[in-house]
């Protein structure tokens, strides 16, 4: 089996604004993006951001900068701390990276074989999902997240896709699993899956 990954040469290299480094971590984050648009123009949308952290992982812009490239341009994001540099921890980073760019890190030992089971014997390839919603704190009026996982590349049942998005505070039932639009499109979780 053929190991490694080709990734293209970085697009290009952007630098935090040294006047924003004393601001919010909002401010940061929104300063940085508009470096990112000014720079990349109206090119096609990266696949990936890697964004060395100023400070270590679970910096004050972390949370910010995941949000606002995922939630607001859904690009994908690794983070990474210039403190903890060595080989485990940048085998593990280009692991995710390789995920993260649609790569297969490994495989299931029956992915290998054409006997993968089929619920209740029918020949119809299966899809294995999983939903969760998560909460604020107990007294917090935050909107709820709902995440939905699911194998999306029959047979690799190891290989999940998957659909994030905010609801009312406190339902535990994910709402518009399935939602029509005015013109009939899916717009709900689900439509990633399809």
């Amino acid at each position: 089996m053929r190991k490694g990954m080709s990734i293209n040469r970085p697009q290009t290299l952007i630098e935090e604004d040294p006047q924003y480094r004393r601001a919010s971590p909002v401010a940061r984050v929104e300063r940085m993006f508009e470096l990112v648009v000014e720079k990349l123009g109206n090119k096609t949308q990266p696949k990936l951001i890697l964004c060395v952290l100023p400070e270590r992982k679970n910096s004050d812009i972390y949370g910010p900068w995941k949000k606002k490239s995922l939630s607001d341009y859904g690009i994908a994001t690794q983070c990474i701390s210039p403190s903890k540099i060595n080989d485990q921890y940048l085998t593990n980073v280009l692991l995710k990276i390789n995920s993260k760019l649609g790569g297969i890190n490994s495989l299931l030992a029956i992915e290998h074989s054409s006997r993968i089971p089929l619920i209740m014997d029918t020949r119809t390839p299966t899809m294995i999902l999983g939903m969760d919603v998560s909460h604020g704190s107990p007294r917090s009026d935050i909107p709820s997240i709902a995440a939905v996982v699911g194998s999306q590349y029959w047979p690799l049942i190891s290989r999940y896709g998957a659909s994030v998005r905010t609801q009312s505070p406190r339902v535990e039932m994910i709402d518009s699993l399935f939602k029509l639009s005015a013109n009939g499109e899916d717009v709900g979780i689900m439509r990633y899956f399809q």
